[in-house]
């Protein structure tokens, strides 16, 4: 691999780590080295810390959203397995995998090569499939997920508004979660779940939006502890309605929405008894202009499981889960959501940092070098760590 950080064991075991054909030269905004900050410090860094309780050799499981070039499976890989010593098992969803589509050929090229390498298990596999169908228990993508049993990372790494989307139409974000949740019932260990998505009010349907908000406001009524969380998010959210919070400024509306799904996701969490805890928040700009758009969140879900009072009413039983307490603290933890742009603009040290292990990564799937690093100085990066 290129850079000076490089050592062969970031290039999962093997020699050689090149893909075979004429290089892909199609960037996204994906391979920005702000993403790679995203890979290292929402995903990899928390998932070693979990696995650093697992038994020797028990591999990790994930499942994710890791596109054509596996860019994420190989930061995992490189991150927590090597340094770990634990091998990866990965069931992947690449809808641009289709034959015909332009990933096809470099989706197939790249799992033949990480297939190869030691810390990669035969079973991992990638689906040209949409990870939205896994809100349909009889598809193969729920049959696939299914099959590789639970998942220590589960990864919805998704570049749409996927959260505003309208919840009636047959495959969404919320029903695939509910799916996730279903099959990650049978778990007792603790698990990652990440969340990527666009956030735009423009975007946002107003049933979805109204039903996100009734759980909100339910909350807010009855938790003084949340309702004073909220209140430190911003004055204005203590008392909005639902029309009213729709018109609050845009930093206010992108911490209100995290929280909105946030909400969401610990109401699933309280069907299937698991504590939800937010470990860290970010975002970032797709788009040139003041407002952040593209959300990030990494939550660790503890399955809980708290025996019901006996029937002779003999024993004394548990107490179950604080919803108030564990909404409050989700309200609280947003306070500290990182604006990942101006944050590596303060620190051009990681920022450097980032770029090389982009620079890493890419060279690593065969993106050629050169024509890389053109593109982020077309795209306003500082490439000089690199020169």
């Amino acid at each position: 691999m290129t850079g000076r950080d490089s050592t062969p064991d970031e290039n999962l075991g093997l020699e050689q780590f090149q893909l075979v054909g004429p290089p892909p030269v199609l960037f996204e905004g994906w391979h920005l080295p702000r993403k790679q900050t995203v890979r290292r410090a929402q995903w990899s860094l928390p998932l070693k810390t979990l696995v650093e309780g697992f038994p020797p050799g028990q591999p990790i499981k994930y499942l994710g959203l890791p596109g054509p070039d596996l860019l994420d499976v190989r930061e995992l890989v490189n991150a927590v397995c090597v340094t770990e010593d634990r091998r990866l098992a990965f069931l992947g969803f690449v809808k641009s995998a289709l034959a015909g589509e332009p990933g096809h050929e470099m989706l197939n090229t790249s799992l033949s090569t990480v297939l190869r390498s030691p810390l990669v298990m035969a079973e991992s596999q990638v689906l040209p499939d949409d990870i939205y169908y896994l809100a349909d228990r009889s598809s193969v993508a729920w049959g696939q997920a299914e099959q590789l049993g639970t998942y220590d990372f589960v990864n919805f790494d998704l570049c749409e508004p996927a959260l505003g989307r309208d919840h009636s139409t047959p495959r969404n974000i919320y029903g695939a979660l509910h799916g996730v949740f279903d099959l990650q019932s049978r778990r007792s260990e603790p698990w990652l779940l990440a969340l990527t998505s666009r956030i735009d009010r423009l975007s946002f349907s107003g049933s979805t939006f109204a039903r996100l908000f009734s759980l909100f406001d339910k909350n807010r009524r009855e938790c003084e502890t949340f309702a004073r969380s909220v209140t430190r998010i911003d004055p204005s959210l203590a008392e909005a309605d639902e029309a009213g919070v729709e018109l609050v400024d845009g930093m206010i509306f992108f911490r209100l929405a995290a929280l909105l799904a946030c909400k969401w996701i610990l109401d699933l969490c309280s069907q299937t008894r698991c504590k939800l805890r937010l470990i860290n928040s970010a975002g970032y700009r797709v788009y040139e202009r003041a407002d952040l758009d593209m959300l990030s969140l990494t939550l660790r879900v503890e399955p809980q499981y708290d025996l019901r009072p006996d029937s002779a009413g003999l024993a004394r039983p548990m107490v179950g889960l604080d919803e108030c307490a564990l909404a409050s603290a989700i309200a609280d933890r947003l306070l500290r959501l990182t604006d990942l742009d101006e944050f590596l603009v303060q620190n051009p040290g990681m920022q450097d940092d980032a770029l090389r292990q982009s620079v890493d990564l890419m060279v690593a799937a065969s993106y050629p070098r050169d024509a890389y690093l053109d593109w982020l100085k077309e795209r306003g990066v500082e490439i000089a760590a690199m020169l």
